[in-house]
């Protein structure tokens, strides 16, 4: 019965007002060898032990080290989930307090992420668990964690055409956690920004 951990992040791109909430699904057995090969790809990259990596940080190497880095997260034993949505919101809602914070939005896309998460795309239904969430942290973190606690108990039984069972029937942890830092994070952080561009670069063309 293997266990599951998924680590979450948000983007944001403005050109075209792409919203995001995405990550990685990662085996825990598998978590030793991603740590390690995700280390080995940062040092041939040529990026220091001790410098925390962000897709929207100063790269010393330029955009081909970036590049390099995001080739080498796609080759790692783990799953990319995403869900992406455009920022519809006209300017009097944006000039309103209580719908003016991009969460106002990204809260739709985490609660469209543990949806996928609840079905048998990502975990095997023969996974009993527990398995776990993180998200990055962030001060609005109580409204993330009311969804997820939402999920948790009641799941998603009114969807019309795929019903998504209770996170505690495919054998969830009853509590989202923050992470911040370290190799999972970064290759989250990695996947959900370079997506998120690439869906912001996709809509501007067309």
């Amino acid at each position: 019965m293997a266990s599951s951990l998924v680590v979450l992040d948000e983007s944001k791109q403005r050109r075209h007002g792409i919203l995001s909430v995405g990550g990685v699904v990662i085996n825990l057995i598998d978590l030793p060898e991603v740590e390690a090969r995700w280390t080995a790809a940062r040092r041939a990259a040529k990026i220091g032990d001790g410098t925390p990596i962000k897709y929207s940080m100063t790269w010393p190497g330029g955009p081909a080290q970036r590049a390099e880095l995001i080739g080498a997260a796609g080759g790692l034993p783990a799953k990319a989930v995403i869900a992406l949505l455009e920022d519809f919101r006209p300017l009097g809602m944006k000039a309103r307090k209580a719908t003016r914070k991009d969460a106002y939005v990204q809260r739709h896309a985490f609660e469209w992420v543990l949806q996928r998460l609840a079905g048998d795309l990502f975990i095997d239904s023969e996974d009993a668990g527990p398995h776990f969430v993180m998200i990055d942290g962030r001060d609005d973190f109580d409204q993330f964690q009311d969804i997820y606690a939402d999920g948790y108990a009641r799941g998603w039984p009114h969807m019309p055409h795929h019903p998504m069972p209770a996170l505690r029937e495919r054998g969830f942890s009853a509590s989202l956690g923050e992470w911040s830092n370290g190799p999972a994070h970064e290759i989250a952080d990695l996947i959900v920004s370079c997506v998120t561009r690439w869906a912001d670069e996709q809509c501007i063309d067309h």
